[in-house]
Order: structure tokens, then sequence, then C-alpha cells
């Protein structure tokens, strides 16, 4: 009767226990935190395929080119319509861990004869066995600064609204077509946006609090900015208009 008492008396506790253990493991997985880090990792599976997957479009060919000859020469004659800064990333990895034949016969010097495209395609012709692997990696580097957009979106949106609203932005961000799409190339679109973000973001709380760290934050990330697109030059322009409002 006692082992029977016993077992009476565990059996409510086990049930007990279990019912506790689920509840707090559904808590825990429907935390925004956890819903963050679950929107990361489904969005860097998604790059790393889609970075995989996809042969090289026809401007990535030129960029590419022109990455490898900014760390060759340390000149920025190639691809002279934006800045050098996503082309070097995204080739440092190709320049400075492969081991690739270059074919530097159609390089020109000056910036009009935009012989980017001949540059990248006789890279492919000298590379013909890993050329697709060379791409992949240059993909790859990108990525993180992907991530960083939704990450900052994440940040900005919780700040305003709160931490469901701040998941919400991160989702929306980084299941977008044109993020997915584009984030998973080496060209300067999304990167460039990430780092305009990040630089808005970071001049908001300057302006909220304009302390020494937030001084450096915000120069810093304008600098990235102005370095990853020519279109970034329009800060120069938003940035007092916006502080003199």
């Amino acid at each position: 009767m006692e082992r029977s008492k016993r077992s009476v008396g565990v059996e409510p506790a086990l049930k007990s226990f279990v019912s506790r253990w689920r509840n707090g493991l559904h808590e825990r997985l429907i935390r925004p935190t956890t819903l963050l880090a679950l929107v990361l990792v489904v969005q860097t599976l998604a790059l790393e395929y889609s970075a995989t997957r996809h042969t090289p479009t026809w401007d990535e060919v030129g960029f590419l080119g022109a990455g490898l000859s900014d760390w060759e020469y340390g000149r920025f004659d190639l691809y002279s319509v934006n800045p050098p800064l996503v082309r070097m990333i995204a080739s440092a990895p190709v320049y400075w861990l492969c081991n690739p034949q270059y074919d530097w016969r159609a390089y020109v010097a000056d910036p009009r004869s935009r012989s980017e495209v001949q540059v990248g395609r006789d890279f492919i012709q000298a590379n013909q066995a890993e050329f697709l692997l060379y791409f992949t990696l240059a993909r790859w580097a990108c990525i993180p600064l992907v991530l960083l957009g939704t990450w900052v979106c994440f940040r900005w949106a919780r700040d305003l609204f709160g931490i469901k609203s701040g998941v919400l932005s991160a989702s929306t961000w980084a299941f977008s077509p044109l993020v997915l799409g584009h984030g998973s190339l080496i060209t300067p679109d999304v990167i460039a946006a990430t780092l305009g973000l990040t630089a808005f973001y970071a001049f908001r709380n300057w302006l909220k609090k304009p302390n020494w760290r937030h001084t450096c934050f915000c120069s810093a990330t304008f600098a990235l900015a102005l370095l990853s697109k020519t279109t970034w030059l329009l800060c120069i322009a938003i940035v007092p208009v916006l502080w003199l409002c």
C-alpha cells in the first residue's frame, strides 16, 4: 500500500513538472529574441543557398575583376562609377585565400574605357575549373553585411515601437525578395542600403544623445556608406538639413 500511495503522489508531481517544462519551452521558443535568431538563421541559409546555386550575373563578372585589380595594383581605375569598398570586401577571400590565375591584358587604366567586364571575362577564362567557387566565396563574404541590415531594422523598430515590432521589421527586411535576390550577389545595392540604414540609425542616436561615442560611430558609418555607393553622396546634403530641422 505504501508503494501504491507513493506512486499515486508521484504521478501528479511528474505531470506538473512536464507541464511546467512544456510551458517554459513554449515561452522560450516564442520569445522575440528567439524569433529574431531564427529569422537570421533562415536568412543566412537562404542567402548561402542562392549564392552557391546561381551562376554569376553580367555585372558581377566585371565587379569581381575590378575588385581583384584593386587588390593587385592598389588602384581604382576599373568600375570607378562606384567606390571600391564592396568589391574589395567581396574579392578579398579570392585574392588572399585562393590561388587564382590572372590575365590583365585587357586592363586599361583610363576609367572611361570601362574595361572591367573584359577583365572579368578573362579571369573566368583563366580559371575555368574554379571560377564558380571563386564567385561563391566572394558572395559569401558579403552576407554578413546583409545580416547587419536585418539587425539594424530590428534595433530601430524596437527603439520606436517595442521588441515585437522590431522582429516584424527585421522579418520584412530579411525575407524581402529584393534583399534575398540582390543580397546574394557581390553587387553593391543591398550592402549600400544596409550601410546607409546603419548610418542614419547612428545619426538618429547622435541627435538624441550627442556624446563622443555616438559621434564616432555616426562618422564611421557615414564614411562606410559613402564608400559603398556613389548614390550616398546625397548624404552630404541631406544630413545638415536634417540636423538643422
